[in-house]
């Protein structure tokens, strides 16, 4: 049971990541310069593991 919540936390993240995906690259498409800010957000993801979401945000407006 305890790994099957973990399962599905390990999905929901992965889920929460591609739909945070697709909005940057839309939003890319407005802001050229955006792409940039992405890269970088992406290189410390790998490292922490973890997107900074209020970050991603900020950069975002």
């Amino acid at each position: 049971m305890i790994t099957q919540k973990f399962e599905y936390i390990i999905l929901y993240d992965w889920t929460l990541e591609a739909l945070i995906g697709l909005w940057i690259r839309k939003r890319m498409l407005i802001f050229s310069n955006f792409g940039f800010a992405y890269n970088i957000l992406v290189s410390q993801h790998k490292k922490s593991q973890r997107i900074d979401l209020w970050l991603l945000i900020r950069l975002s407006f």
